[in-house]
């Protein structure tokens, strides 16, 4: 029996029969408790307080389990705390450690080889259960072998099996969310063109009968929160197979045009703050370490893409953000204080150094105080500084970021300015850094895309960028989870879940379904380690192979592109009969241009697209999202019109959407 610092108990029962042995651990939450220091001075330090949770490690008849309690007082330690591990049983010897403050997942799996033990022979796993929420009762539960799950939780240590020892990777999942845009206004005009939705473009405008008839949300607008409820819901009962133990958020949770809510830097800090405070809810088990959530969008600012670029220790406005989100339990304090400089923390899990980073600055509308500086808020030094010690610590490191490099697919313009582009690919190839670089995840593009580094070196991951829960860019609302190599980082598969909300109606609640999982669409991809950045260029070209014969794999990439919803990328299959086939030809090219990341000139010599040929449409005065918003309507009818069957068949199907789903004709238009 050992006793924790808050006189509570961890019991350790062993079965009989050496075929299962369970014990008690605790859901490490973080408490900021003050307490006085030996001068008199107030000072922070953390409590892990617990839920109880019983964990199976079942093995082959005979084998010895492990049974090990957490216990101890965790006290901050220059970014790190102690926590006493204390052996029962078991083939290992562990003793105390330093650990980010976290979650029992990330506390295990960072011994995963002695915790959670998979025997060849079992066909049963250890794996950490969801406390009933009611009660909060310890239970336990032996999932049996599947091809699903048995892989998600086999054992990458050396495993004694009499005299053969044999060697297995270690996949656990993630949860993957993006661009939510929640809107809390939905429904009531509260744009300057009256629209009860904030619309894609400024000009369109959606009468409030036709919110009235789609609660869930309508393609071409921001959602309500119910649509941000029911996904956040729907990932949360999916992951009770998968265990995920970490979530990822790559940025934007408030609506588009936040500066039209009355008090915007109000209206925005609390919308972040109440999702932060929903994923906590959704992900108890999960710690603040876990819950990768940090990563601001354009709109996660009160005026949009416009910050005042710091100097000093500390932003007004991360500030005001961090506080937010170490509030909600989405942030471990000793991050927060990092982040409040230029809204970029560190944070690590398993063997893994997580970099989220604040990519908004970069944009090409970035606006504000000295919006031009060769490195805003000191980013790129500290990354480059991240990246060397992970390199020394012979760690890997995942990047989490929201406007990604390269060029978007919408209207073809180049996302971020040249000069940051240059500065982050000379670090992202870097023969050394790129090494360690594992994975790299980004949003706002409200697609399902990858992006290819032309020049890294060998071994780097992959560039991912997630479609989104908002429909307002003509895709169906989707979340996913991702598996990946606790050892390399590595991402090993995806599956997706989506929702048609055109079928959710007043009387027809909304439904997810199971989407796709990467593997299974895309049997072409040749690595077996992982998603890598060699592995997505070689199956690119594999890709538009099967693009110009009519292959499967790129009806399945256009079906998902926009999650389930018509998308110019699939009138470039071989049996559409609405393009010819130089212009399906020509979008091709133009298309596998844009998946490599460079800028617009380099894009332009890749696509063949001259300056002669492309009217160039100008950057508006104003960074306000209406502006941009225009911005690139004007770039996408610009690239179409050079396509104009095409065009006009795009134009035929969103214009019937439009008839079926928007509701009565607007009585007002601005």
């Amino acid at each position: 029996m050992v006793t924790r610092p808050d006189g509570n108990a961890d019991e350790a029962s062993f079965l009989e029969g050496g075929e299962a042995t369970s014990f008690l651990v605790h859901e490490m939450e973080m408490e900021e408790q003050q307490h006085s220091s030996s001068n008199g001075s107030a000072k922070k330090s953390h409590f892990l307080t617990g839920r109880g949770l019983l964990l199976t490690a079942a093995g082959a008849a005979g084998t010895a389990g492990v049974c090990l309690v957490a216990a101890g007082l965790f006290e901050s330690r220059g970014g790190n705390v102690d926590i006493g591990l204390n052996k029962v049983s078991g083939p290992a010897t562990i003793e105390a450690f330093d650990q980010d403050l976290a979650s029992p997942n990330q506390i295990l799996g960072t011994f995963g080889q002695n915790l959670r033990t998979t025997h060849e022979n079992a066909g049963t796993f250890a794996k950490i259960l969801e406390p009933s929420d009611a009660n909060l009762v310890a239970f336990s539960q032996t999932v049996g072998a599947n091809p699903e799950t048995s892989r998600s939780y086999s054992a990458s240590s050396t495993i004694d099996q009499g005299n053969e020892q044999s060697q297995q990777k270690t996949t656990k999942w993630a949860v993957w969310i993006s661009d939510i845009h929640v809107d809390p206004l939905y429904g009531i005009p509260s744009t300057p063109s009256g629209s009860a939705c904030v619309a894609y473009s400024s000009s369109k405008v959606f009468p409030e009968s036709a919110t009235a008839n789609n609660p869930y949300g309508i393609i071409g607008c921001d959602p309500p929160p119910s649509l941000w409820d029911s996904a956040l819901e729907a990932v949360r009962k999916v992951s009770r197979k998968f265990d995920p133990d970490a979530l990822i958020f790559t940025g934007d949770f408030v609506r588009h045009v936040p500066d039209y809510t009355e008090n915007p830097i109000e209206t925005v800090s609390d919308l972040i703050g109440r999702a932060a405070d929903e994923i906590s809810e959704k992900f108890k088990v999960l710690g603040p370490s876990a819950k990768l959530v940090g990563t601001l969008g354009n709109d996660d600012n009160p005026r949009n893409y416009q910050l005042n670029v710091t100097n000093t220790p500390s932003n007004p406005w991360f500030r005001r953000v961090g506080g937010e989100l170490r509030e909600a339990g989405t942030m471990p304090y000793t991050r927060e204080e990092a982040y409040k400089m230029g809204g970029y923390y560190a944070t690590e899990f398993h063997n893994i150094l997580v970099l989220n980073i604040q990519t908004v600055t970069y944009s090409m509308f970035f606006a504000g105080e000295n919006p031009d500086e060769d490195d805003p808020f000191g980013q790129f030094h500290w990354l480059e500084q991240q990246l060397t010690t992970a390199s020394e610590k012979g760690q890997k490191v995942w990047i989490i970021g929201h406007v990604p490099p390269g060029i978007e697919t919408f209207g073809y313009k180049a996302l971020w300015k040249p000069k940051y582009v240059d500065r982050y690919m000379a670090i992202v190839q870097d023969k050394t850094l790129g090494k360690v670089i594992a994975a790299q995840f980004f949003g706002h593009t409200h697609s399902d895309e990858f992006r290819l580094l032309p020049d890294a070196p060998e071994g780097a991951g992959a560039m991912l960028i997630s479609s989104a829960i908002s429909p307002i860019y003509s895709n169906q609302p989707n979340v996913r989870l991702i598996e990946y190599d606790v050892d390399t980082g590595l991402i090993q598969n995806m599956k997706v879940w989506w929702a048609n909300i055109t079928e959710a109606t007043t009387t027809t609640p909304i439904e997810w379904k199971s989407g796709y999982t990467w593997r299974d669409i895309y049997p072409a991809y040749p690595d077996p380690a992982g998603l890598t950045n060699a592995g997505l260029t070689s199956w690119s070209k594999k890709l538009e192979e099967a693009a110009i014969a009519g292959g499967d794999e790129w009806t399945q990439y256009t079906e998902w592109y926009k999650a389930k919803y018509a998308n110019p990328l699939m009138k470039t299959r071989k049996d559409d009969p609405d393009s010819t086939e130089d212009e399906k030809l020509r979008l091709l090219k133009e298309y596998f241009c844009a998946v490599k990341v460079q800028n617009q000139d380099a894009y332009n010599d890749c696509a063949g697209i001259s300056s002669s040929s492309l009217e160039e449409t100008e950057l508006p005065a104003t960074s306000d999202d209406f502006a941009v918003m225009e911005y690139y309507r004007k770039a996408n009818e610009k690239f179409w019109s050079r396509f104009p069957r095409l065009a006009k068949a795009m134009g035929h199907v969103f214009r019937n959407f439009a008839k079926a789903h928007a509701g009565p004709p607007p009585t007002h238009s601005d």
